[in-house]
């Protein structure tokens, strides 16, 4: 689980937004490659999707655009 993601899920579970530099560790976090059995990461990228829509769509696009190798 990642810790920094797990904390700024936290806060907004409290209705604290995240900063800036929070929004774009939220999409990096996204456009991370990981194994389908990690279920930590799936769950965070299900609270992800469910709190912070535009981020997971903003990272979603990019990744269209320039997908991981």
């Amino acid at each position: 689980m990642d810790k920094i993601i797990h904390g700024i899920l936290l806060r907004k579970k409290e209705d604290i937004d995240c900063s800036e530099s929070e929004s774009a560790e939220i999409k990096s976090f996204l456009k991370e490659l990981h194994t389908p059995d990690d279920n930590d990461y799936w769950d965070q990228v299900m609270d992800i999707q469910l709190f912070f829509p535009i981020e997971y769509g903003e990272a979603m696009d990019e990744m269209e655009k320039d997908p991981p190798c």
